[in-house]
């Protein structure tokens, strides 16, 4: 019995793990996203001064 209760508490924690990575990969793609835009913004305002 404790043998699976490892084997259930080490695939929870590697489910766990696996959708961290991934929710932390797709909030820095938003963000590198969002601040290109904003420095490619930037920049084309200081080009037209």
């Amino acid at each position: 019995m404790g043998f699976m209760l490892r084997v259930r508490l080490a695939s929870f924690f590697v489910g766990a793990a696996a959708a961290a990575a991934g929710g932390g990969y797709f909030l820095y793609k938003d963000y590198k996203l969002a601040n290109d835009s904003l420095a490619l913004k930037v920049q084309n305002q200081i080009h037209s001064i």
